[in-house]
């Protein structure tokens, strides 16, 4: 050590480092240059500058390269003291340290710079490792996007100093990233969600995150006058990474659940409202954006209060079966009906639509289907044993149950035990099945054709591969979706409905149009082949006793 520099002062200078509360390198360098003057000066140093290198690693997004100057008093000579070190990432630290002008550094300057100098890189790698710690225990370590404790405590933050209403808080979702895995492979499905979130850190300001709830879910905090920017980027977000050597991209969509933050909001009722925004957005009624409105919360509780008093209520067989006619175009005689549900809440009978989408949320939709199937079965027991002629009763049938390989064992134990002839039953499939389903509904159509029970496809032309399912289901009937009944005052709507009908006629298919409500639009679907019509021209769904009317009476149904 140089005769100038005491023991006393060398040890103050790293005391004064204070190390034990440094979390980060760029901390570390600021206490330096903060407390360095005074040892430079006595060992005549002009200037103290480091390289910095750091790679991409999971917590970092992109490679760092710094150059920093701890030390700098303008008069800097020639003589230089170079120390390079390679740290265990891979990354590297050089130091330069160069003599005031015209001095050249003694042998002693030389060995006190030199400890100095490595001092000072052990606590550089120590700051190093504590800022590591710090991200391992803030940052998920997949994709390095924040933990969910992690990603609150920023909200809180920006609440704390009154700047939460300046962010719009973001519940996203990536769409189909299961299919992706499937194409890729787990790894590489690994390494495009890494991609995902390096991208979007890449755009977002320093104030700005993004967290990860697990799985493809994130949440993100994003400034509201960057939101256009920000949506616009992820509508054309691709991807890239190398697999086996060569370059892939992906394009990646998302869902996204979105609250404008107001001054009344904290990250408890942030996250509250983008997870109610985001399940609704899941659905696919509204879009894939959703911004969130208050009476979400409201729907959200409701839909709570369903699931909790369902099954109660099936036991209570507070669920009622309605009935609508089926009218044939031929002669405008009674030739089957579908049955509804409605619900007995209290004395008041509510519609499908205030509860059948949360029952299909939660899958209490499946145990509602097979309650309504044993009702219709009961009722045409019942008439049977009244010498009251029945027809052929469809029963609508949630795509869920196509993943329950006892679905045809059930509707067939349910049909057997009534005692019923199985012709006087139809089972309604919406047409709207994905991929990964469609086996299985063909499978389950099979079993139901070998004993005796109708098959239908319900929405028919707004599915998966309509044409495939005309191909290779033997289903019996085929009921056209109401958008194309409720577009018939255009022009190009007829055309379609027209040929679509001509089709389904010509490959042996039943036709039925529901939706009906006008008189002009039962003309135009008799004049074009439909065989049966469905809709309030002709009657509202009703009750088993009013429907019973119609039975007894139906040779002279609205002629």
């Amino acid at each position: 050590m140089a005769k100038d520099v005491s023991f006393n002062e060398f040890v103050d200078f790293f005391s004064k480092l204070n190390t034990e509360n440094v979390k980060s390198i760029d901390e570390f360098n600021d206490n330096v240059k903060n407390n360095i003057s005074s040892v430079a000066a006595k060992l005549n140093i002009g200037k103290i500058a480091i390289d910095y290198m750091a790679p991409v690693t999971v917590f970092r997004m992109q490679e760092v390269m710094k150059y920093i100057e701890l030390y700098n008093t303008g008069n800097v000579g020639e003589d230089c003291i170079s120390k390079s070190y390679i740290t265990g990432e891979n990354g590297s630290t050089v130091f330069n340290i160069y003599a005031i002008n015209g001095h050249t550094f003694s042998e002693e300057e030389r060995k006190s710079i030199k400890s100095i100098v490595y001092l000072l890189y052990l606590l550089y790698g120590r700051s190093r490792l504590v800022g590591i710690y710090h991200e391992a225990v803030t940052r998920d370590g997949l994709t390095g996007a924040l933990i969910t404790g992690e990603f609150m405590k920023r909200c809180s933050m920006h609440k704390m100093r009154g700047q939460l209403p300046l962010y719009n808080g973001i519940f996203l979702n990536i769409k189909n990233f299961k299919i992706i895995n499937q194409m890729v492979g787990s790894t590489y499905g690994d390494e495009i969600m890494r991609e995902f979130v390096r991208r979007i850190n890449l755009f977002m300001d320093k104030d700005e995150c993004i967290g990860r709830l697990g799985g493809d879910n994130f949440v993100l905090l994003v400034q509201k006058d960057k939101m256009g920017s920000f949506i616009s980027f992820m509508d054309n977000l691709v991807c890239e990474i190398n697999i086996n050597g060569e370059p892939r991209g992906f394009k990646i969509e998302v869902r996204m659940g979105i609250l404008s933050i107001r001054e009344e909001d904290d990250p408890s009722s942030v996250m509250n409202a983008i997870s109610t925004t985001i399940n609704i957005a899941k659905q696919g009624r509204y879009g894939d954006y959703v911004w969130f409105e208050d009476k979400m919360i409201e729907d959200e509780i409701n839909s709570k209060k369903i699931s909790l008093v369902f099954s109660d209520a099936l036991i209570s067989k507070e669920f009622l079966v309605y009935y609508q006619p089926k009218v044939s175009v031929l002669d405008n005689s009674l030739c089957g009906c579908e049955a509804l549900v409605r619900w007995n809440r209290y004395g008041e009978i509510l519609p499908p639509s205030e509860f059948i989408s949360t029952l299909e949320k939660d899958d209490n939709i499946c145990q509602l289907d097979f309650y309504v199937l044993e009702r219709v079965c009961e009722d045409i027991n019942d008439w049977e044993k009244r010498g009251i002629e029945p027809l052929r009763v469809s029963v609508n049938f949630s795509r869920k149950h196509l993943y329950d390989e006892d679905f045809a064992d059930i509707v067939l134990t349910i049909v057997r035990k009534h005692g019923i002839n199985p012709q006087h039953i139809e089972v309604e499939l919406t047409e709207s099945v994905s991929a990964d389903n469609y086996d299985r509904m063909h499978a389950f159509v099979s079993v139901m054709k070998e004993n005796g029970i109708s098959v239908s496809i319900d929405d028919f032309g707004t599915g998966y591969s309509s044409l495939s399912l005309l191909k290779d289901l033997e289903a019996d009937v085929v009921k056209v979706d109401r958008s194309f009944v409720a577009g018939l005052n255009q022009n190009n709507d007829r055309i379609v409905l027209k040929n679509m009908i001509s089709m389904l006629r010509e490959l042996h298919k039943e036709v039925l149009a529901e939706g009906v409500e006008t008189l002009d639009q039962a003309s135009f679907l008799t004049s074009i082949g439909c065989d049966i019509i469905q809709g309030f021209l002709y009657d509202r769904p009703m009750p088993k006793e009013e429907f019973e009317k119609r039975l007894i009476d139906k040779d002279n149904y609205y002629r």
